[in-house]
């Protein structure tokens, strides 16, 4: 039988990854790693008609169907019919999940990843359940899943390494039956990127929707617009920075070639970073925190670090201790996360599955005890 068209907004769906408004006739944007759609349906083919655009990175997405991943693929420039399933059995609800692998890459400001509509045959679409548990990921090139796909070998920067499947967000997530959201960007950290660019920092779009996206149809998506944190409060809050600041320090001076400003993390005589310097990080570390906590009252937050070096965690635990001490808050707590071994690494030297795992697991086990689950 033909299949026919049913628009997103008319059918039962949960929506994965932060968002503006859906009160739009666009469709569904994804615009974070891990950012995608759930659906139960109880049909025997279903299939996703997802919109792309962008200059040099294209999206990727994963599918999972019952908890198992079954594809994942780039899309094209346009349009894009994706087949989720089909000939399976009709009467029976099949658990949809389709994630978008990739993160936003900044350095592509106006590339769109739309989610329009499905094409399907006569089975229902059922109302997904919707998990009780609501985990925060804030990060870097780790928890955008950089490397965990390619070759070991690969080492040019592109869409194809980022998966958010095997990432440690997703595997919490998938362990503690919790929903999650990710904001992260590649190379970006607590003051500046790996490059010493002061401009290029999580907490300075921690509060919007996602403040790298630009364009018109990104604006008609409200990706600039404030994040309503009210609407999908989180029980908890992971944040792993710090790996790109660590690496400023080994960079050179950083110079806006419109206005000549410069920025720059500083190491002494023995190339150990200058105190005046990690202050800056401490101080600034603080200021984040007081920011999370203030958009996020009742959560545990964590700020993790040490999957691709520890430079930086005596700062960053310092940091952490005072502000739980200073503010009375036992809901914040450091977590050291394992090293990436040589043999663990991923495309792109970052870290691959095992470190990914293992890092979770030590997640899970925290925000179990904190969240007493």
């Amino acid at each position: 039988m033909p299949l026919q068209h049913v628009p997103i907004h008319d059918v039962h769906y949960l929506s994965l990854g932060r968002h503006g408004d859906l009160r739009n006739d666009l469709g569904y944007p994804l615009f974070w790693t891990g950012s995608g759609v759930g659906l139960d349906y109880d049909g025997a083919e279903l299939w996703l008609e997802i919109e792309a655009s962008y200059n040099e990175y294209e999206p990727w997405i994963s599918i999972d169907v019952d908890g198992t991943q079954v594809s994942r693929l780039a899309l094209d420039r346009g349009s894009n019919d994706v087949c989720l399933f089909r000939g399976l059995d009709t009467g029976t609800i099949k658990h949809v999940r389709v994630l978008k692998e990739t993160q936003f890459m900044h350095e592509d400001p106006s590339q769109t990843c739309i989610v329009r509509g499905l094409r399907c045959d006569d089975g229902q679409f059922h109302p997904p359940a919707s998990p009780t548990l609501r985990l925060e990921f804030v990060g870097d090139s780790i928890t955008s899943g950089e490397g965990l796909e390619g070759a070991r070998t690969t080492e040019h920067y592109c869409s194809m390494i980022f998966g958010a499947r095997h990432g440690y967000p997703c595997l919490v997530a998938d362990e503690m039956n919790a929903d999650f959201r990710v904001i992260s960007q590649a190379g970006w950290g607590i003051v500046c990127d790996c490059e010493n660019n002061p401009h290029c920092t999580i907490p300075s779009i921690y509060e919007r929707v996602c403040a790298p996206a630009r364009g018109k149809t990104n604006a008609e998506l409200q990706s600039d617009a404030p994040y309503r944190f009210d609407d999908w409060p989180a029980d908890a809050v992971i944040i792993n920075l710090g790996t790109n600041d660590a690496t400023a320090f080994l960079w050179h001076q950083w110079t806006d070639p419109s206005t000549g400003e410069q920025f720059e993390l500083r190491t002494g005589k023995n190339h150990e970073p200058l105190p005046e310097d990690l202050e800056f990080i401490e101080t600034a570390v603080n200021r984040f925190l007081r920011t999370v906590r203030k958009r996020n009252p009742h959560a545990v937050i964590l700020w993790c670090y040490g999957m691709l070096g520890n430079r930086l965690e005596p700062i960053l635990r310092r940091a952490v201790e005072h502000h739980a001490t200073s503010t009375g808050d036992g809901l914040v707590r450091y977590v050291p996360l394992p090293a990436c071994s040589t043999d663990d690494l991923g495309a792109c030297q970052h870290p691959g599955r095992v470190c990914h795992q293992s890092a979770a697991a030590i997640l899970v086990r925290i925000l179990r005890e904190m969240l007493h689950r």
